[in-house]
């Protein structure tokens, strides 16, 4: 009995004992960083990995809090490695502003053009900061984003506010030139995304502006829906 007992009951106790503890110190373990994919407090938020068309995430974008000012850090796979290192936590935790990194791996130039864009009547002195990867670059990097990682970060709302926001022609039709380009991409687009397409193939000749304007008109309508 006794051989039973020092043998299987007390490493049982013992191994129980020190989960619970974990469970209870989880807070401490992992630290108490925000989720990026729920804002309960959105002064505390740091990071935002993608929006994946979630309004309270997408609304984060540099909209600035009241009592401080906070610095817009966007970039790709540079703001997921580090650890403590990371900007969006060093720079909060020891000086006296506020850090907010968007982006994970893929999030690059074309992304972060869309992005900005949706909100450029947020731009004027916004203090934003732009990682470049020097993988943008290279082979398939170098054309922008991929079709899936843009999904991750330009919703129907944020091309419906890009189509809204008082911008130059030339910045609206470039990006939907880069949309048009991963139009095939697109397994099941949406209203927004097919007018992106249509009104980008419209511009090339006056014969394409009349050929393709009713299909422009009715996505332009099942977009407001």
């Amino acid at each position: 009995m006794r051989p039973l007992l020092f043998r299987l009951l007390i490493p049982l106790f013992c191994a129980i004992t020190f989960a619970f503890f974990l469970w209870r110190s989880k807070p401490f373990i992992t630290g108490n960083h925000p989720d990026s994919t729920a804002v309960t407090n959105a002064s505390d938020l740091r990071y935002i990995a993608a929006y994946h068309g979630n309004p309270d995430l997408e609304d984060q974008l540099l909209a600035q809090p009241g009592d401080s000012t906070t610095i817009y850090l966007l970039g790709s796979s540079e703001l997921t490695s580090g650890g403590a290192f990371l900007p969006y936590h060093f720079i909060s935790d020891r000086y006296p502003v506020k850090v907010m990194g968007i982006g994970h791996e893929g999030n690059q130039c074309f992304s972060i053009f869309c992005q900005l864009l949706a909100y450029s009547e947020r731009l004027e002195n916004a203090p934003v900061v732009i990682i470049l990867s020097p993988g943008w670059f290279e082979d398939k990097s170098s054309s922008g984003t991929s079709s899936a990682v843009l999904l991750e970060y330009l919703s129907d709302r944020l091309l419906a506010r890009l189509d809204e926001t008082k911008i130059r022609d030339h910045f609206r039709s470039y990006a939907n030139a880069g949309i048009s380009q991963l139009a095939t991409e697109f397994s099941s687009p949406t209203a927004a995304f097919r007018l992106a397409n249509t009104r980008h193939i419209a511009s090339r000749t006056p014969i394409h502006a009349a050929c393709l304007a009713p299909l422009n008109a009715w996505n332009a309508l099942l977009q407001q829906i």
